[in-house]
């Protein structure tokens, strides 16, 4: 289930099953530990045994199998230089974060480490993120984006494959085996990283949502950390096709001390209203807030449309969507004072305010929304996972799971529950449509293979308006690795991109991945391999597209100076 880790880092596991403790923790909203990792890295000798325990339940169950998993880090050749250390997760329901500045208390002689997180929260650590250190930088420091000094609201103390060689082979031979490896080299050459941004230099800065506004601007909304060390929501916009970059629209701190992430998406309607969405939580409160914010004059002027915070720390929006009548819908996870799971959740707001909450699924061990999309005549899908009844001694197992609503939110069915391989996980985490109308939702499963089980970068279509479903992109890397398919969009020519990434795990290098499919009915193929810096992590996690035909993927790449906020164009 994991990738290969680097060759000094050895973690184990042993559940019974094969399953990997990095398993507990969905791809799209792990965060909370690879900075410390990443301090574990620089070591040379480093050994990692994984001794789990599960939650008891009458704490509540976690839909990620493990509670407790508690990492022990120590030198496999007993080196005085590293000495035993550990890494404890408590996933205490009022526990939050320490400050990204103490969160680790070790250095390369490993004495100590402790960090206490909750489940799948990405609070105070960075996502995919480093441990790279706050900066002392004040406001004044703040690196300017094109020129343009940061946004004068800003608080003052607060800162914001190669081809391969062809052994000898007749002539035409060679050229009808070369020719489309040299198409595939050219076409991804078309790919070009538009905007590398960070807030403070060395803080982390990561995007998450990206949004084509009905007068072709380009949105892109995320999180970034400052000089104080807490993480703002920021807000984004390019006039010239991501040529160049505004300063913040939005730069928003929910309340003094909070923490803001921008993580689940933005959105605009036909009016030209844009809508973001993100998560925000204090040291001191117990809950997390769902939040949504909304700019009526294209991202001058921003206000709270919706604060849902149900008394519990995993709530957080993943999604967003708006209809042709200027709804807005939120998809996410939310976790309710007295209820043990963690609750698949859909929230709508009329004309984009007055939000309710209008779909819940609540399985045996939760479950979550991780995309919406509102199709223009089929209704509204959000698309997810939950846990579904096991055979052959597992009890519970996670599903890739869609459902739909035709009558704008008020009743909502399963339409389709899938699993690539019966009792190992399935999950979905993107839905679009092409121009025809067609459906594709874009996701991972797990395969077994020998003793270890892989996942899959899967891509599933309905031609029916989501009345039946069939797998048209079942892709790995390799054999080994894990892949998972992430986002999905339709250029103005028809062709289909969905991005994701192997091995779809925060704890190692990823290789952010775009596939295309050419009209949307040729064979998929990869156009775009991309790695940050050279043995680096790369991730993708939101996607858009103009009328003009380019192709925006957005998301993080992570470097020694700590994850910077990107976007790539074709």
């Amino acid at each position: 289930m994991i990738g290969q880790p680097a060759a000094h880092l050895l973690l184990e596991t042993n559940d019974g099953h094969g399953h990997p403790i990095i398993d507990c923790v969905q791809p799209l909203h792990q965060a909370a530990v690879r900075g410390s990792i990443r301090a574990l890295n620089e070591a040379q000798d480093i050994r990692v045994e994984d001794n789990h325990a599960r939650l008891a339940s009458r704490f509540g169950r976690c839909p990620w199998r493990y509670a407790r998993p508690s990492f022990t880090i120590c030198s496999k050749t007993g080196s005085p230089a590293n000495r035993p250390a550990c890494v404890r997760y408590h996933l205490r329901l009022g526990e939050r974060l320490v400050p990204p500045k103490r969160r680790t208390t070790c250095s390369k002689a490993f004495t100590c480490l402790s960090i206490w997180i909750s489940v799948i929260r990405r609070t105070c650590a960075s996502r995919w993120q480093s441990n790279s250190g706050a900066s002392n930088q004040e406001a004044s420091q703040a690196q300017p984006r094109n020129g343009v000094a940061p946004s004068p609201h800003t608080d003052p103390i607060i800162e914001r494959g190669a081809l391969n060689v062809l052994r000898p082979l007749p002539s035409l031979l060679a050229l009808w085996v070369a020719f489309p490896l040299l198409a595939y080299t050219a076409f991804a050459q078309t790919w070009q990283t538009v905007d590398d941004f960070q807030y403070v230099s060395g803080q982390d800065a990561q995007n998450y949502g990206l949004a084509v506004a009905p007068n072709g601007t380009l949105f892109a909304s995320g999180m970034a950390g400052d000089s104080t060390g807490l993480y703002r929501g920021l807000l984004m916009a390019s006039t010239d096709a991501g040529n160049t970059w505004s300063a913040p629209l939005d730069d928003y701190l929910y309340a003094p001390g909070y923490q803001v992430w921008y993580d689940g998406g933005i959105g605009t309607d036909s009016a030209g209203n844009l809508y973001v969405a993100g998560e925000a939580y204090g040291q001191t409160d117990p809950a997390n807030h769902w939040v949504i914010r909304r700019s009526s004059d294209i991202g001058a002027t921003w206000s709270l449309v919706d604060d849902f915070a149900p008394g519990s720390p995993q709530t957080q929006p993943f999604g967003l969507a708006t209809d042709a009548a200027g709804n807005v819908y939120v998809a996410g996870v939310a976790n309710h004072v007295g209820v043990n799971d963690l609750v698949w959740t859909v929230r709508k707001g009329m004309g984009g305010t007055s939000f309710t909450t209008v779909d819940t699924l609540s399985s045996s061990q939760g479950g979550q929304a991780n995309g919406i999309f509102a199709h223009p005549t089929a209704g509204i899908f959000a698309v997810g996972s939950a846990y579904i009844p096991g055979t052959r001694g597992y009890k519970t197992t996670e599903a890739w799971i869609v459902r739909r609503s035709l009558n704008g939110g008020a009743t909502w069915s399963t339409v389709d529950s899938f699993q690539l391989s019966q009792n190992l996980n399935s999950r979905a985490f993107g839905v679009g449509a092409d121009a025809s109308g067609n459906l594709y939702v874009a996701g991972q499963g797990f395969v077994k293979s020998r003793n270890n089980a892989y996942s899959h970068w899967i891509v599933r279509k309905s031609t029916n308006g989501g009345n039946s479903w069939s797998t048209v992109d079942d892709f790995q890397l390799s054999p080994t690795s894990n892949s998972g398919a992430g986002r999905f969009i339709a250029d103005s020519n028809g062709n289909l991109y969905v991005a994701g990434g192997t091995p779809f795990n925060p704890w190692f290098p990823n290789e952010w991945i775009v596939r295309k499919n050419p009209g949307g009915t040729g064979p998929w193929q990869t156009v775009d391999d991309f790695q940050y810096v050279s043995g680096g992590s790369a991730l993708p996690f939101a996607m858009a597209a103009n009328a003009s035909g380019n192709v925006f993927v957005s998301g993080v790449g992570s470097s020694s100076s700590g994850d910077h906020w990107l976007v790539r164009k074709k």
